[in-house]
């Protein structure tokens, strides 16, 4: 989508687990939350580098920068 509109990145997060509902008090935490039950942090990590791996390519034959958000 982001080739077909001409943009030139992509800027991709990890996303979050959604156990803490509240903005205000994920924001309390730091932005830290507990992994969903059944389920680590190295697991995420793992899902993570994944899924950037399977779309690097496909970013890279279009012309489009992954830059991956640090916050």
């Amino acid at each position: 989508m982001a080739h077909y509109l001409g943009a030139k990145a992509v800027r991709l997060n990890s996303g979050r687990w959604r156990t803490i509902e509240s903005f205000d008090e994920l924001m309390e935490a730091r932005g830290l939350e507990p992994p969903l039950p059944g389920y680590t942090n190295e697991d995420a990590f793992r899902w993570v580098v994944e899924c950037i791996e399977r779309v690097l390519p496909v970013a890279e034959d279009c012309g489009v920068v992954l830059a991956l958000e640090n916050h």
